[in-house]
């Protein structure tokens, strides 16, 4: 690794074995492939950005231009809490992933609340390696019943959702279930009575 690479490992307090030397090369669908199987989450030595920057996430974005990528990269990798989340006054589900399960209803409700809605309740949580990648396999298999692209604000701030889902929580459960069957992870029903939450499955 060159010094360039090992202060950017420093400054963002990443850990050097999860870097992957690309010897120069494009990340490749192949390369990509030998990363995974190396349990590798970025590469150096990459082929240079438009900056000319050589230090990539997995997927092939520039962490060095986008800073931001990190964290979303590293989501993936991650143990934490893939949740299932519900509003009644949207009637929507939303399936997301947590590395802090404590707080995050807390912010799912701030200012206007996530996607315009601030009764949000986390009604159960399954704790799991690799959160984002679990959170995103589950989102896959609900997907036909999706919201997209829901404007909303964080303060000032324009966002668009794309983690509600228009499906009841017995639906969602169900889906949790099959997904982690003869899985041995924690998980945990938060809300005894959710008679409440007996929303219609509405797929697009």
């Amino acid at each position: 690794m060159t010094e360039e690479v090992l202060e950017f490992i420093a400054e963002y307090k990443l850990n050097p074995q999860h870097f992957f030397n690309a010897n120069g090369q494009t990340l490749t669908d192949e390369i990509k492939d030998q990363m995974r199987s190396e349990e590798k989450i970025f590469a150096f030595n990459t082929s240079t950005c438009g900056n000319g920057h050589n230090i990539k996430s997995r997927s092939g974005h520039c962490i060095v231009c986008e800073p931001k990528n990190i964290h979303f990269t590293l989501i993936n990798f991650n143990e934490g809490f893939v949740y299932i989340a519900a509003s009644t006054k949207g009637k929507v589900i939303k399936i997301g992933a947590t590395s802090n399960i404590e707080k995050r209803e807390k912010y799912l409700n701030e200012k206007k609340g996530y996607g315009n809605f601030n009764d949000w309740k986390i009604l159960h949580y399954v704790k799991c390696p690799k959160m984002g990648y679990n959170e995103g396999n589950i989102q896959k298999i609900l997907d036909r019943f999706r919201e997209r692209d829901i404007p909303y604000y964080i303060g000032n701030e324009l966002k668009y959702s794309n983690e509600m889902f228009r499906i009841s929580y017995q639906k969602a459960f169900t889906t949790f279930t099959e997904y982690f069957t003869d899985t041995k992870y924690q998980s945990k029903q938060l809300e005894k009575d959710l008679s409440k939450y007996k929303f219609m499955n509405l797929p697009k």
